[in-house]
């Protein structure tokens, strides 16, 4: 018997597009997460993911089979907002003569859906004219709220499970989806989400403080959109290949609870252990009231939550910020060196079907550093990361931890009388990734994205060289990918 709560659907293998790597993986993810407490509907993989589960006439199929038989749907696929704002995801296998499902050919949340995941390319976009309002006024006829990427996005399994390890914190599910996205790439990665309600005060509440699933369908006649931008900022990484790379030993945090109050007292915080449950609503219940607090993750990770963000204030100047988040960071003395990687905004705005409209303002900043081991910085995606987030007026409100104590470093591998060329094995694995699509695809190396570093795994750190792939797919669909080499 189905729970009509949760499904997806993912595409990795298609009749005609560029094959992706992870879908299944990431939509795994979240189910996962999902089923610990309640019945999936389905996964729909590959040539078993088409048009009918998302068109109107049949996205209840059976009760149990479309997109609208469930309160939650997370979908994974090559996807694009064309210029006239009708969104467009490909599917496995071709239905009633099309491979494509439109959003001009869908109505959902006249039925049960109420949280639509669009992991995709370009699938909730905010730019060039573009709005949640524009392409989804007409099909939504009740969803409470979207998530998707204004931009480009990467081929990833790690969104899903860590939108709900972001979650577990206490975090809204819009700043989970973001900060979950963030913590895996935040350059040229623009992360977004809307939410619905009758006015704009309702939208924006529902927006930054909704994190449980209710089933009740709200009014669409106000959006309010987020979406994170990278802030352009210098920094200095470097890209030294050690000539004898090392594997560092990691000497994890113990997440029990006298670690996490030892860590909280520093802070003069409440200390608390992230713990699953389940983020569906059997009843309205009305939103927590912000605790300052610090979360400390089974891996040993921590959150530290100073404050909300004061949304409404005017923005200091970036400059202002980083010397603010610089100053919070050699005030924790964490005992290893950090080093800046980046600075992304969140913006938000909205719009209304009575024609108003209202610009888009920052509502917070976050900086984004990585730990450095002998000059060799931790590269994006793993842990060995600290961010710190402040308003627009530059107030401390949060900080996520992921840095890890090393215990040592041993030699990689034996001495072998040659110099190993990290660069031009990267050049070789990136040319065998584009001599693997299929006729009709191409890739291109993205500008400026190589990186040499520490990808953290477990207990262990070891430097790779890495760069990012831009992945062209006949000509409506694009996707970035990574390509990555032991140094």
């Amino acid at each position: 018997m189905s729970d009509n709560i949760y499904a997806g659907a993912s595409v990795q293998v298609y009749p005609q597009d560029a094959p992706l790597s992870h879908p299944h993986a990431c939509v795994n993810g979240f189910l996962d997460y999902v089923a610990k407490f309640n019945t999936i509907n389905f996964h729909a993989k590959d040539d078993d993911v088409r048009e009918w589960r998302y068109d109107k006439e049949y996205d209840n199929w059976q009760d149990r089979l479309g997109m609208d038989s469930v309160k939650v749907f997370y979908h994974y696929a090559h996807s694009t907002t064309m210029d006239d704002g009708v969104f467009l995801t490909a599917m496995g296998r071709t239905w009633d003569d099309t491979i494509y499902a439109w959003s001009d050919r869908m109505s959902f949340g006249d039925q049960r859906l109420r949280y639509l995941f669009l992991h995709g390319c370009e699938s909730l976009r905010m730019h060039d004219g573009h709005s949640p309002f524009r392409t989804w006024h007409t099909p939504n006829l009740g969803a409470r709220m979207l998530f998707g990427f204004d931009s480009l996005t990467f081929d990833t399994d790690q969104q899903g499970t860590r939108f709900f390890k972001e979650w577990n914190t206490g975090k809204s599910f819009s700043q989970a989806w973001q900060d979950a996205a963030l913590s895996i790439f935040h350059n040229d990665h623009r992360v977004s989400s809307a939410a619905c309600g009758a006015t704009d005060r309702e939208a924006q509440d529902r927006l930054w403080n909704e994190r449980l699933f209710f089933g009740e369908p709200v009014s669409d006649n106000w959006y309010w959109w987020r979406w994170a931008g990278q802030v352009p900022i210098e920094v200095d990484l470097g890209l030294h290949v050690p000539r004898r790379p090392r594997a560092l030993r990691l000497s994890r945090r113990r997440a029990d609870a006298d670690t996490a109050a030892e860590l909280a007292e520093r802070f003069g915080l409440r200390a608390v252990l992230a713990e699953p449950a389940s983020p569906t609503a059997e009843e309205y219940s009305a939103p927590v009231e912000f605790e300052p607090r610090l979360v400390m993750h089974p891996d040993g990770a921590y959150h530290v939550f100073y404050a909300e963000p004061d949304r409404t204030a005017d923005s200091i100047a970036p400059q202002e910020v980083r010397d603010i988040a610089d100053r919070a960071v050699r005030q924790l003395d964490l005992g290893h060196d950090l080093a800046l990687a980046g600075m992304s905004a969140t913006f938000h705005g909205g719009g209304s079907r009575d024609g108003d409209e209202v610009a888009a303002s920052v509502a917070e900043y976050t900086l984004h550093y990585r730990q450095v081991h002998d000059g060799v910085a931790a590269v994006a995606g793993g842990d060995g990361q600290l961010s710190v987030t402040l308003d627009p007026a530059g107030r401390l409100c949060s900080i996520s931890d992921t840095t890890v104590p090393i215990a040592g470093a041993d030699e990689t591998r034996p001495p072998s009388g040659d110099d190993f060329d990290a660069m031009a094995a990267l050049d070789a694995a990136t040319s065998a990734r584009a001599e693997c699509l299929r006729d009709g695809a191409r890739s291109s190396v993205v500008p400026d994205s190589l990186e040499v570093g520490y990808r953290f795994d477990r207990d262990a750190a070891i430097v790779v060289a890495r760069q990012a792939v831009e992945i062209t797919s006949g000509d409506r669909f694009r996707i970035r990918d990574v390509v990555e080499i032991t140094a």
